[in-house]
């Protein structure tokens, strides 16, 4: 073989390898603008009730597919007799550079009330899989334990000096029978991912072991008079309370703390 031959062999050799190379597709499809009914945070929904997802998916050559995840998101520590946590996995097949997801899900009748992660992803046609977007349904039943806090007024944004005292009056109520009342104060507001440098200023579990508890007060079962440390981080904390029955319905209440 000549050498004209051989270089000729060279470079179609060196082309074709290019071709592919350039061809071989390695860019994530992305997805945004992800609602529930709308919203992005906050999200509460009704057992038994549908709700409204949209996103916008994009890719830079094909779409594949678009899968929905949804979970419990909850502790793990179930009490007496037990309704059914809502789980559902569903799958689309999708295609093109963009694609809009609209689509109505149906939240089960019987699912407990409790707090649910809904994990979005989506793949193109070479199985290239996009980050991951999550978002936090609460999902309440009509038998949730119900959490009231009287004073102080938490509606908003609640300002505390350090060196003070974080005093909850109010009261959470069952119509059968509460288990357990956890109570949080931890850095970082409720939507964002917390401050590591800043230490939990409070975190205590009442087991409440009677198989006819329907009330439980705040001040005068639980002592809560949260001191808040002279040397406590400034900034945002997330006040949280979550009530369990005796089915494994929790009731939950957030609202933040800005230490001063």
């Amino acid at each position: 073989m000549n050498r004209t031959i051989l270089l000729s062999l060279f470079f179609i050799t060196l082309f074709s390898s290019c071709k592919k190379e350039e061809e071989r597709d390695t860019q994530r499809p992305v997805i945004s603008n992800a609602l529930v009914d709308g919203e992005d945070h906050d999200i509460e929904l009704t057992a038994g009730l549908d709700f409204r997802l949209t996103a916008l998916v994009n890719d830079d050559r094909n779409l594949g597919q678009f899968k929905v995840d949804i979970h419990d998101d909850f502790d793990g520590h179930d009490h007496g007799r037990i309704m059914a946590k809502w789980a559902d996995v569903i799958i689309e097949d999708i295609s093109g550079t963009e694609a809009n997801i609209d689509r109505m899900i149906p939240v089960p009748q019987d699912a407990l009330a409790g707090p649910y992660h809904m994990i979005l992803r989506a793949l193109d046609a070479e199985g290239n899989e996009s980050e991951f977007v999550q978002m936090t349904l609460i999902v309440k039943n009509g038998s949730e334990p119900m959490i009231s806090v009287n004073d102080p007024d938490l509606s908003a944004e609640f300002p505390i000096n350090r060196n003070d005292t974080l005093s909850l009056v109010g009261t959470v109520v069952e119509d059968v029978d509460l288990t357990e009342v956890l109570v949080s104060l931890r850095p970082g507001a409720v939507h964002d991912h917390g401050r590591l440098s800043a230490e939990v200023l409070f975190e205590k579990d009442f087991d409440l072991p009677g198989s006819s508890d329907t009330s439980w007060d705040m001040q005068l079962d639980g002592d809560l008079n949260i001191p808040i440390p002279a040397d406590a981080e400034v900034g945002d904390y997330t006040l949280l309370i979550v009530a369990k029955d005796s089915q494994g319905n929790l009731g939950i209440f957030e609202a933040i703390i800005e230490v001063i």
